[in-house]
């Protein structure tokens, strides 16, 4: 099972890498909204195509992976689109608080869209949903952006336009970044997948699927409602700390199969890892888009998209060569050792802070 949902993701995850990368300047330099509505229409469209296939019984992998790399191209083009368009809908001391906002948006939507697949009859109905829906969406989006003033960037050869320029000019925003990519290593999917890894009944792996789906929504749920409370490393350190304490509490729970007596241990234990990862995720997505300069929000929003994405399959490609040649115990270790070598790379966040001065 681990094999099988790293491979889906790979097409994707290049697809959003390549989409981030190609927007981020055309947002920076252009208006942003065009892109973000003709990103979702196309989106759109993809899941319509693949729904039909599905419907007619089409069987060929090769058509299912090129939709699935485009539909990862519209939405990493969507990303800092939205970002800018976002930013400019704001004042500029509160981006970081529509930054929350936003990540709260997806934990909904995909806890719905979980809700509601469940409901579907089958995968291609699913997708004719989802067609349609961003097709729709998109209209009163333009709407609603449409009297917003976005400003012309610059040259793209302006130096405040470089993003490494920027970062090596902000040293905070450099390490509020460089976490927020850091932690992208170590994620409560990958420990789902050590625990999905052993040959559970089916009726067990939507429960705890489940579980962990809800704990991203309530940890993003959480962040919009109480925010910062100033002390940041504190907050990230108390969060992910959660997470890593238990991914090792985890190594023995899996090495006894003390986890796989009851379907409440491993949902608990992802619902709890997925909520505290969750909040210290968007804490820092929130502090990147408050203290990222205008100038170059769109291709850092866009490149920092790419990265997370490669990352994160990455760590499942790594992850998958560790469960099937080993076992469960081995990458229920290599999980949290991620988690304790992110701790020490970040020297526990030293250096995070809500300040970008």
């Amino acid at each position: 099972m681990t094999h099988s949902v790293s491979a889906s993701r790979r097409p994707f995850a290049v697809g959003l890498a390549i989409g981030g990368l190609v927007s981020g300047p055309i947002s920076d330099r252009f208006d942003p909204r065009r892109l973000l509505i003709v990103g979702m229409v196309l989106q759109g469209v993809v899941s319509l195509v693949t729904a039909g296939l599905l419907l007619n019984d089409v069987t060929a992998d090769s058509a299912f992976v090129a939709l699935t790399l485009l539909d990862g191209i519209f939405a990493g083009a969507c990303i800092p689109a939205l970002a800018t368009t976002q930013a400019a809908m704001v004042p500029s001391g509160a981006r970081g608080a529509a930054e929350i906002i936003s990540i709260l948006r997806l934990g909904i939507g995909a806890t719905l869209g979980l809700f509601l697949a469940n409901l579907s009859p089958s995968l291609g109905v699913t997708l004719v949903a989802v067609g349609v829906v961003l097709c729709l969406v998109a209209w009163p989006i333009a709407v609603i952006t449409r009297p917003v003033p976005i400003a012309r960037r610059g040259d793209e050869r302006e130096e405040s336009g470089r993003v490494l320029a920027t970062l090596a000019s902000h040293p905070v925003l450099r390490r509020v970044v460089v976490a927020d990519l850091v932690l992208c290593v170590a994620v409560p999917t990958q420990f789902a997948n050590v625990i999905l890894a052993s040959d559970w009944e089916e009726s067990l792996v939507t429960p705890v699927l489940v579980s962990g789906v809800l704990g991203v929504l309530v940890g993003r749920l959480v962040l919009s409602l109480t925010g910062s409370h100033g002390v940041v490393r504190r907050e990230l350190l108390e969060s992910y700390g959660t997470f890593v304490a238990l991914a090792l509490l985890g190594i023995p729970l899996i090495a006894t199969s003390v986890i796989y007596t009851a379907v409440w241990i491993p949902a608990v234990v992802l619902f709890v890892g997925s909520a505290t990862t969750a909040y210290a995720q968007g804490l820092l997505a929130a502090l990147v888009q408050q203290q990222v300069p205008d100038e170059v929000r769109g291709r850092l929003t866009g490149g920092m998209a790419a990265a997370r994405s490669l990352l994160i399959a990455g760590s499942a490609i790594l992850l998958t060569a560790v469960v099937v040649p080993f076992s469960t115990v081995a990458a229920a270790t290599f999980v949290a050792v991620l988690g304790l070598a992110a701790l020490a790379l970040l020297r526990g966040f030293r250096g995070v802070t809500a300040d970008s001065r």
